[in-house]
């Protein structure tokens, strides 16, 4: 076992319940990274500014209509 291996296993055995958490939630930090970058490379992205407009305005446009 490695030293890293040796560290995640003291955590796992100190506070079991939470550890397994934290690690459930790395999980999925790093699972979300690498479809935003997916996103990225495969040319899946807007500008914020315009996409946040666009947003709105259909937001706008909702509100509108329920009226």
């Amino acid at each position: 076992m490695t030293q890293s291996e040796n560290e995640r296993e003291m955590l796992l055995q100190c506070d079991e319940p939470f550890a397994r958490e934290r690690e459930r939630i790395h999980l999925l930090l790093i699972d979300d990274a690498l479809r935003g970058l997916a996103d990225i490379a495969a040319g899946r992205t807007f500008e914020a500014d315009g996409a946040i407009k666009r947003l709105q305005q259909a937001c706008e446009k909702k509100r509108c209509r329920g009226r």
